[in-house]
C-alpha cells in the first residue's frame, strides 16, 4: 500500500452499504459508469437531492470517483474488494463474519434438534447428526477459507 492511500474500515464500509446507498452502489458497479440523470431514469430514487446524498456518502467513502465527462464510476482500487465483501461476508451487531459461519451453525443446529426428535429411532438419529456433522464441518472449512481471504486483517 503506498503512503497516499489511506486505510478502509471494511467492517465500517459493510455497515454503511445497506439500503439504498447499497442499492446506488450497486447501479453504479453494473453501469461500469452513470451520470445523475440516468440513476433517476432507472427509478431507484424520486429526488435529486436523495441522490445527491447517497452519492455524497459513497464519495466520502472514498468508492467512487466522477470522471471528466461527469460520470460516475467506482473507483477500481476497491472494487474487488467490495465485492467480495457484499457477496460472502454479513454483519451481526460489531462483527463482520462469512455467510459459511452462519450456515455451519444452523446446520448443527438443525442436527442436534432433529437427532432429539428422533431419539427413540437410534439409528436414524445418529445418522441424521452424522449427515449435520459432515455438512457442518464443510461450511466451517468454506468459511475459515473466506475468513482467511478477506479484504481486511
Amino acid at each position: 500500500m503506498s503512503k497516499n492511500q489511506k486505510k478502509v474500515d471494511w467492517k465500517h464500509l459493510r455497515r454503511e452499504l445497506s439500503g439504498k446507498t447499497g442499492q446506488l452502489y450497486w447501479c453504479i458497479e453494473t453501469s461500469g459508469g452513470i451520470s445523475i440523470e440516468d440513476i433517476q431514469m432507472k427509478k431507484t430514487f424520486k429526488k435529486r437531492s436523495e441522490v445527491d446524498l447517497h452519492l455524497a456518502k459513497l464519495r466520502r467513502l472514498d468508492l467512487i470517483e466522477r470522471d471528466g465527462g461527469g460520470n460516475y464510476r467506482v473507483r477500481w482500487e476497491v472494487r474487488n474488494k467490495i465485492n467480495f465483501l457484499l457477496k460472502r461476508f454479513i454483519v451481526l451487531g460489531n462483527y463482520v463474519v462469512p455467510r459459511q459461519l452462519v450456515g455451519g451453525i444452523l446446520f448443527v443446529i438443525f442436527a442436534v434438534v432433529y437427532g432429539f426428535m428422533l431419539r427413540s429411532k437410534l439409528e436414524e438419529a445418529m445418522m441424521t447428526i452424522q449427515i449435520g456433522a459432515v455438512f457442518a464441518a464443510l461450511f466451517f472449512m468454506w468459511s475459515a477459507y473466506i475468513w482467511v481471504k478477506r479484504p481486511y486483517k
